[in-house]
């Protein structure tokens, strides 16, 4: 896509600059980086803060004008997550974590998503210990109940108990994890007890204790742990457009263009690049979230660009393909340039104010724009309007066609001028004609 190892540091440069002063401290492992050794001469660098180090190695980890989401997912869903988390009793270290969603994107620190799945992680630790108790000679531990709940909440409906779930949402949406962890443990409690054990006539000589049982209870322990997240669901697809304006002996021109996205463009030996954003990183405990910043880049080649305008030599191999921040489309390369023969008739040239004008569009099948006034329709054969003062002309493009009709809408207040006017002017004429027969000698 005419990308260059230039483009490449450059994009590291920007992530670098658009990071620093955002991000929490993090430890990032250098392992299983393409870039290890430059990672790890980072990290050793003493002039470096280490802010600036993670910020560095996070470029070095991703930064692409392009969102790969699968990156993202399967460096998430292979972390070996490990926190300190609630302890209760005989239970530790119990944590709970909505690790991301898969496909999403931080924009303006707002988190969006479409379709796709929820990554989640827990864990938790048993510690019961061989201590004595009291007065215990011997104390023992026996497990009884050992029990676990984990549930995925999607707008406060059952999603699943997993820790990988699939979700479709067509709506902002609000997802929560519940989970909990219960113990219940028997202890069994013995106690030295004193008995003779050598006797002689009845008489106890000597006396021994032996570790008896005494006793037992029972303790039970109980950790709920919750976490959620929210997002929002994204639903602006791009807006793109691409028209033949001419294409004679392999050159082509051609208006093409894009909003909320990127667009490729490639040809035998030119090309044309455009993106809104530039994809880096937000890290949280090594977790990463996709974040893309508004950035504009163009790149092209062999190629004219003026204004949304473009002509190429030599438009053979054709390739063209847009997208947002969550997919991509191919587009097929229509080069021909279609003519239409676009015309346009009214029932007639000339209307009073507010009378209805009936017009006929040529081809009738296809979807013309037709503008009168203010206003634009979207015209299929034919159509009715009202006459409007003032408008004279009716526009109609199709394509890289546009023409337009000339009628004529009469004016009321300018009718009863004209009138006025030309009663003004024949009363003036009559007395003129007066004065000159009767008072010629004076004129």
């Amino acid at each position: 896509m005419g990308s260059t190892t230039c483009s490449k540091l450059f994009g590291l440069i920007i992530l670098l600059l658009l990071f620093l002063g955002g991000v929490e401290a993090l430890e990032i492992s250098c392992d299983n980086l393409i870039y290890e050794e430059l990672c790890l001469e980072i990290l050793n660098n003493n002039e470096l803060t280490d802010e600036e180090k993670e910020m560095l190695i996070s470029a070095l980890i991703y930064q692409s004008y392009y969102p790969d989401h699968d990156f993202i997912y399967e460096w998430n869903k292979n972390l070996d997550l490990d926190y300190d988390g609630e302890d209760d009793g005989y239970i530790e270290d119990a944590w709970l974590k909505i690790i991301g969603i898969s496909p999403s994107v931080l924009i303006d620190d707002e988190l969006y998503a479409v379709d796709g799945k929820i990554l989640l992680d827990y864990d938790y630790k048993i510690d019961i210990l061989d201590n004595l108790q009291g007065n215990d000679c011997r104390t023992e531990y026996i497990k009884e109940e050992e029990n676990i709940e984990f549930n995925v909440f999607k707008n406060n409906n059952y999603l699943g108990n997993d820790k990988e779930i699939e979700f479709d949402i067509d709506e902002d949406t609000s997802f929560n994890a519940e989970f909990e962890v219960y113990l219940r443990t028997r202890i069994d409690h013995y106690e030295e007890e004193e008995y003779c054990c050598v006797e002689e006539n009845n008489n106890c000589l000597e006396y021994c204790t032996e570790c008896v049982y005494s006793h037992s209870n029972t303790e039970e322990d109980e950790i709920i742990l919750e976490d959620s997240l929210d997002v929002k669901f994204y639903d602006d697809e791009p807006e793109f457009y691409f028209n033949v304006l001419g294409n004679n002996y392999g050159s082509l021109n051609f208006e093409a263009g894009i909003e909320n996205g990127y667009l490729n463009m490639e040809f035998e030996d030119s090309y044309y690049n455009s993106f809104n954003y530039f994809y880096g990183l937000d890290m949280d405990d090594n977790i990463l979230t996709m974040k893309a910043y508004l950035f504009d880049v163009v790149d092209f080649s062999n190629i004219i660009v003026t204004e949304g305008l473009f002509s190429v030599s030599n438009s053979n191999g054709c390739y063209i393909v847009y997208g947002d921040h969550f997919n991509s489309y191919e587009v097929d390369c229509l080069l021909n340039f279609e003519e239409y023969n676009l015309s346009v008739e009214t029932d007639k040239l000339s209307y009073d104010l507010n009378e209805t004008i009936l017009v006929s569009v040529y081809p009738s099948d296809e979807d013309v724009l037709l503008s009168y006034g203010n206003e634009s329709f979207i015209v299929n054969g034919e159509y009715e309007f009202t006459a409007l003062p003032y408008y004279n002309r009716i526009d109609v493009k199709l394509g890289n066609e546009e023409i337009y009709k000339v009628i004529h809408v009469k004016d009321e207040d300018n009718l009863i001028l004209l009138f006025d006017f030309g009663v003004f002017f024949g009363l003036s004429y009559i007395f003129y004609l007066v004065v000159r027969k009767y008072y010629g000698g004076f004129l």
